[in-house]
């Protein structure tokens, strides 16, 4: 983990920060082809759409993309950006990508399949390895047909023409950091429809909905309305963006100010970055790794050497230089040229993906240096990533790429001060990215349109739980928003219920039940929106419970019986009608064939009122598959009937697929109601 004065770093950035925009270049690269890094090696493309595939170059080149047998072109326009559409695919691959404009880009071991989009709060983004047995889980999970994208966590005021982030094969340690839920989800669809499953994590602990949404329809409604104005006088935007000039230059004197003053560029006064230069006597260490894995524990400036031979035909050829990671900052030499560099005005620079062009003026045959000179301020440092983001590319897509991991030479240049200044914070604007209307939106959603994607995962909540009636306008807005913007139709929404959670000394505390029956309004209101219930998968002492296993399991289910045609057993017992009479309320169910299994009768869950609007734990009998008969000798003539009506519902009746019935409840009684805790076996009330 990075000190506090690392997550400034980070999070100063992410409000205005460094994305890429339309018609943007490398740094120390003329103006080239370049793409969204959603199209590289080993990326899933949705099958059964047309393919849109986009990216940057010179204004009015042409560019053309091919991907098995098929092709299109496109003109980039006047501010670089082009886009070009392949027509649907069937499953495949993997194939060779070919984009070929002002150089040429092949991506190879690309795949068409399924893409998800993964989204939302915390228990989206939980990853594997803080589950049960994480290496076990993801061993079990292992399959080669899983592809993971893992969107960095990056907000901004203004629509990015970048996301930030890379594909990865599900390697047990991709997996561990990556999204659980997602991945059981991922996992099951690719075993049962036997395609390649592209997941993309696009998810933000403690998010408000509003980040989700783009700044002006958040502005536009009235019922939103409101909250956009009391942030706009609390947080300055204008002030805001002064203070971040202030906070970057702050933030520079302080990292300046953590070296010995008067020190000189030793590095580059000595050569190092030159070709010729003599590095026989540095420390190998292999890459991609941290430098304290080698045993090194440093923070500092330090300098990584690799030597590659190039054969005769790559002599004058312009490179694609790719990197992986580099904590922190970087400056990078190819043959003694400077290439590119990566600091402080990138958002979350430790994180963020070194792919450099080296021209053809300085590509020769033989002996060939990359020259990387390493800032690590605190913790780690080194080059970090999967193996498959190093490698040195032709631009003219000729030949294999050449492997960049394994041995490296490394030398210290120059170490941090043991006691380092203070860093400053972040401006306070740029630390709520989280509740800033439009800010996700603008920095990892709008980026991502128009890929083509079969659909969203939805797993978002708590941070909107005490206002369950306003959450209706805001997911609705989420659902139709995207879609809209996307262009793709009314593409799938699986929505997971609010896992149980909290006031479990008090189980009629209904904060999350109203919010779970938002949830329900919403998806019954559109079309192709579905809710996971899982009353059983949580922990009333923790907020984030462990087992996310049920949970993408039972997403898998729901988009097979819904998406893909297969007959599942998914669907929660939900009644179908109930009736009230004297002394009782029945309630027939459906999906509950097999009938219901009521493990804990008493008490079994239900609450049972009159006129009076005094709710009782009622009595329950079971009639058949799908009758239930509830009752409490004090409600004589009931009126109102709840289910699991609490934070944290710990009753539940299961169908026989072990699917828990879905919490309601028949009034709509605001909270000003009595609840009285009896024991209905007993028959005395429970102090």
């Amino acid at each position: 983990m990075k000190s506090t004065f690392l997550f400034a770093v980070i999070v100063v950035t992410i409000l205005v920060g460094g994305c890429a925009k339309k018609g943007s270049v490398p740094v120390g690269a003329a103006p080239a082809l370049d793409l969204s890094p959603l199209f590289d090696n080993g990326a899933v493309l949705q099958r059964g759409q047309p393919l849109p595939v986009w990216g940057q170059d010179k204004p009015g080149q042409v560019v053309t993309v091919s991907l098995n047998a098929m092709s299109a072109s496109a003109t980039a326009n006047e501010e670089g950006y082009w886009i070009v559409r392949l027509p649907s695919m069937k499953a495949g691959g993997p194939y060779d990508m070919t984009v070929r404009g002002s150089s040429v880009r092949v991506f190879r071991n690309v795949m068409v399949g399924e893409v998800w989009i993964c989204s939302g709060q915390s228990n989206m983004e939980w990853p594997l390895e803080n589950t049960w047995r994480p290496v076990a889980q993801a061993t079990e999970l292992l399959d080669e047909r899983l592809r993971l994208f893992k969107v960095q966590r990056i907000g901004s005021t203004t629509p990015k023409g970048k996301v930030r982030g890379y594909w990865s094969p599900a390697t047990i340690r991709e997996m561990q950091r990556f999204s659980a839920v997602a991945l059981h989800f991922g996992k099951q669809i690719a075993e049962t429809q036997d395609v390649a499953v592209g997941l993309i994590q696009c998810a933000w602990g403690g998010s408000r909905a509003e980040t989700w949404i783009p700044a002006e329809v958040v502005s536009a409604n009235n019922e939103t309305r409101s909250y956009v104005e009391r942030l706009e006088k609390e947080l300055s935007v204008s002030e805001n963006k002064r203070l971040r000039k202030k906070y970057e230059q702050q933030f520079r004197d302080a990292l300046r100010n953590s070296f010995e003053h008067g020190s000189k560029n030793t590095g580059t006064d000595g050569g190092w970055h030159k070709a010729q230069y003599d590095d026989s006597e540095w420390q190998p260490m292999d890459m991609p790794a941290r430098w304290e894995s080698h045993g090194v524990e440093f923070d500092g400036k330090a300098w990584l050497r690799r030597t590659i031979h190039l054969p005769e035909d790559w002599e004058g050829v312009p490179v694609s230089v790719s990197l992986g990671m580099v904590d922190d900052h970087d400056e990078t030499w190819f043959n003694g040229l400077k290439i590119g560099e990566t600091d402080i005005s990138s958002p979350a620079a430790h994180l963020a993906r070194r792919m450099y062009e080296a021209p053809g003026a300085v590509v020769k045959a033989g002996r060939n240096t990359i020259s990387i000179r390493v800032t690590d301020f605190y913790a780690a440092g080194g080059l970090h990533g999967p193996d498959h983001l190093f490698y040195l590319a032709r631009l003219d897509g000729k030949g294999q790429p050449i492997d960049l991991t394994g041995e490296w030479r490394f030398r210290k240049e120059r170490q941090m001060l043991l006691e380092r200044p203070s860093f400053p914070s972040a401006p306070e604007f740029e630390r709520q990215a989280v509740i800033m209307p439009g800010a996700a939106w603008n920095g990892m959603i709008e980026p991502l349109i128009p890929y083509g994607i079969r659909g969203v995962l939805w797993y978002h909540g708590e941070a909107h739980v005490s206002e369950p009636v306003r959450y209706r306008t805001l997911l609705r807005m989420i659902m139709e928003t995207w879609r809209e913007r996307w262009g793709n139709g009314d593409f799938p929404f699986l929505i997971v219920q609010i896992a149980p959670f909290g006031h479990f000394a008090n189980p009629f505390r209904a904060h999350s039940a109203e919010f779970r029956e938002s949830q329900e309004f919403v998806a019954a209101s559109l079309p192709h929106a579905e809710v996971i219930v899982i009353t059983d998968a949580g922990n009333c002492h923790d907020i984030h419970p462990a087992d996310k296993r049920t949970v993408g399991e039972r997403l898998a289910s729901a988009a097979r019986d819904t998406v893909y045609g297969d007959v599942t057993d998914w669907r929660p017992p939900r009644p179908n009608d109930i009736r009230f009479g004297e002394g009782a309320a029945v309630v027939e169910y459906r999906n509950s064939e097999g009938g219901l299994d009521t493990p804990s009768l008493f008490p079994n869950g239900f609450l049972i009122a009159g006129n009076d609007r005094i709710f009782y734990p009622a009595r329950m009998e079971v009639f058949g598959d799908n009758v239930i008969v509830v009752s409490h000798p004090e409600v004589p003539r009931p009126v109102a009937l709840r289910y699991n009506w609490s934070d944290c519902p710990s009753y539940n009746i299961f169908n026989a697929a072990g699917i828990p019935a879905a919490p309601f409840r028949t009034d709509d009684w605001d909270r000003n109601v009595t609840m009285v805790e009896v024991d209905p076996l007993a028959g005395e009330q429970v102090p």
